[in-house]
């Protein structure tokens, strides 16, 4: 063990957006050895998650819900969805003709919409690495969310998702390398991973996950920006109610410097498991 000084801490894990699907698999396994009495045993007090991904269909299926809340779809789509799709917006097929026609309209509506902030510009992703020179029908043949931008590549106008491209001069940067303990010669030039990697397994689902951990006495925070349409706020709330934990304090504000910054949903409560969800609003975005 290289760090025995640590295991007294408090941990608490943290995950994002869709890392709330292996952050919540990480936190059940520490929770199971534990009981299981694996040594070293790992003090955790409770997780983190934000905007995460928890459940595809719950995920899926908020994106209209919140569109037409937020007013980026007329109550006439919606309300087609509702009749023609029985309330399931995800994975729909030829077979049913009617919703796939309305959802088909809907994708139109929102596929030029920057999804992680949709008060925001869609910016023009381009290669994962440095320097990368790639042809002109590579990147036509790869969706545009597939790749992030190399600084070299960066245009005038800034977005968001340009920050990215700094993580090439983090990542590389010795004195962050030593603070992170990655030991000498272990990575070459540090680049970041492209989202079209093909996964051999995936999980769709972790909300069974958090029905079990809801009762083993943790602390969690959620919390979800309201301009995300990645991760719509809708959907954070559902499946958050579908663990059917007891509420203890209602809706209400939540007040910085004097000003609203954004609303705290009701806090739920198991025995010894207190959970504390939070909306972010003034246009925040996917984190």
């Amino acid at each position: 063990m290289a760090h025995p000084q640590y295991l007294k801490l408090q941990l608490f894990i943290g995950a994002d957006s869709y890392s709330g699907i292996s952050g919540s698999i990480v936190v059940n396994n520490i929770v199971q050895g534990n009981e299981a009495g694996v040594v070293p045993r790992l003090n955790l007090k409770g997780y983190i998650l934000g905007c995460p991904r928890i459940d595809a269909t719950i995920n899926e299926n908020s994106k209209l819900i919140f569109s037409h809340r937020i007013g980026l779809v007329s109550d006439d789509i919606y309300e087609a969805a509702q009749k023609y799709c029985n309330g399931s917006y995800y994975e729909v097929t030829t077979s049913e003709p009617k919703c796939y026609e309305v959802i088909e309209v809907f994708d139109r509506l929102i596929k030029d919409i920057n999804k992680n902030d949709i008060l925001e510009p869609k910016c023009t992703w381009a290669s994962p690495q440095q320097g990368e020179d790639m042809s002109r029908r590579a990147l036509e043949e790869t969706s545009s969310d597939s790749f992030i931008l190399s600084t070299p590549k960066i245009p005038d106008m800034w977005c968001h998702n340009f920050n990215y491209a700094m993580s090439y001069w983090w990542g590389n940067d010795q004195g962050v390398q030593e603070a992170l303990g990655v030991r000498l010669g272990m990575i070459g030039d540090w680049v970041r991973c492209n989202k079209s990697l093909q996964y051999t397994m995936d999980v769709s689902s972790v909300l069974d996950y958090h029905k079990n951990l809801s009762k083993k006495g943790l602390q969690v925070l959620i919390y979800n920006g309201d301009h995300d349409l990645t991760i719509p706020c809708t959907g954070t709330q559902e499946w958050i109610k579908l663990l059917n934990l007891t509420i203890v304090n209602d809706w209400r504000p939540w007040i910085v410097d004097g000003q609203i910054a954004g609303s705290v949903l009701p806090n739920y409560s198991e025995p010894l498991t207190a959970i504390c969800v939070y909306y972010i609003t003034s246009s925040q975005l996917h984190l």
